[in-house]
């Protein structure tokens, strides 16, 4: 299975990404907060995810690149809900860290 890794610069930050899967559906992973990249763990991820591939394209975010230092844990997550809305028309399931309210 291909793994197609890019970037995407949007309000005024980047963030990386890989995707896979051919599937007609989105599904969206945001993982975790985390101190690490998980680039890295590309192909492993494509692995675990492999039994979703055929119905969906699975997209995986990093995290925001530079993140600045002021920013707190509980706004963070939403710094990464901006950069998908491309993929997003239309449905989409999307996995991640839950949404402060």
């Amino acid at each position: 299975m291909d793994v197609i890794r890019d970037r995407v610069e949007t309000g005024g930050f980047a963030m990386e990404y890989f995707r896979f899967g051919e599937g007609e559906r989105k599904l969206v992973i945001l993982p975790g907060l985390s101190v690490q990249s998980v680039m890295h763990a590309a192909e492993a991820v494509a692995a675990a995810y492999a039994g979703l591939a055929e119905e969906f394209t699975i997209y995986v975010f990093d995290r925001r690149a530079q993140l600045p230092r002021s920013t707190l844990w509980r706004t963070w997550p939403g710094t990464r809900r901006r950069p998908w809305r491309p993929w997003a028309s239309g449905r989409s399931v999307s996995s991640g860290p839950p949404r402060e309210g």
